[in-house]
């Protein structure tokens, strides 16, 4: 009995060995081709394993993305959790200033990831995955900031939340059209995200925002990213 349980722990963590290689190995293809391009093949032999072990181990190349993305949200929660923050409010802002950071420090990776297609199905469920925590993270920063009293209590921190959502990501796609830089991403996210949460602030809170709103308006915008016109 003893054997066959540390035969199966042996296979087990044989198992979890080749899922954490076949996760690195997507990370690292990431960053040299889009998601579209990847393939399961590629991602075997990137892992040293072969197709069929991905498909056993995962079943679709939309999981084993879903376990990057699952990934690379907890490295994001846990950078957001060890910042400095003073409080409920500055965490969300200081949220937008490490998101900047990881898009200037692995562009290539966040390029590609962001470029999800959404031509079938698969695509879709994928979106959705990955999206829904990354709302509830939001809506849970905000609903901090309403419990530490720098939100009114009447709004409703999911909505609220998927409307920061919304203006991070109409930004980011612009960053990854060459539309706009980091330096302004993290701009235009930040006197957006203040924007939506001004009016329902309390008036403390408000003149806090009001800073953010008159301090991100008073940098310079810059020239915008320049654009192949091919």
């Amino acid at each position: 009995m003893l054997q066959d349980i540390q035969t199966t722990s042996r296979r087990e963590q044989a198992k979890g060995g080749r899922r954490a290689r076949i996760v690195d190995a997507t990370y690292a293809l990431l960053r040299e081709v889009g998601i579209a391009d990847l393939s399961v093949k590629m991602i075997a032999d990137q892992a040293g394993v072969s197709p069929a072990t991905v498909y056993n181990l995962f079943g679709t190349k939309a999981a084993v993305l879903e376990k990057v993305y699952e990934r690379d949200l907890a490295a994001f929660e846990k950078l957001v959790a060890e910042a400095p923050s003073a409080d409920a409010l500055d965490r969300i802002f200081d949220s937008l200033q490490i998101v900047a950071q990881l898009y200037r420090s692995d562009s290539r990776f966040y390029r590609s990831v962001v470029s999800m297609p959404n031509t079938n199905p698969a695509d879709t469920e994928l979106i959705g995955a990955v999206t829904r925590p990354r709302v509830a993270f939001t809506a849970e920063m905000v609903r901090a900031a309403i419990q530490e009293g720098h939100l009114r209590p009447d709004i409703d921190p999911v909505r609220v939340g998927a409307v920061m959502r919304h203006i991070s990501n109409g930004a980011l796609r612009s960053w990854v059209s060459n539309l706009i830089t980091v330096d302004q991403l993290e701009q235009e996210t930040t006197y957006g995200v203040a924007a939506v949460l001004w009016p329902f602030a309390t008036k403390a809170t408000q003149q806090r925002l009001q800073q953010k709103l008159d301090a991100a308006a008073a940098e310079p915008t810059g020239k915008r990213a320049r654009t192949s016109a091919r």
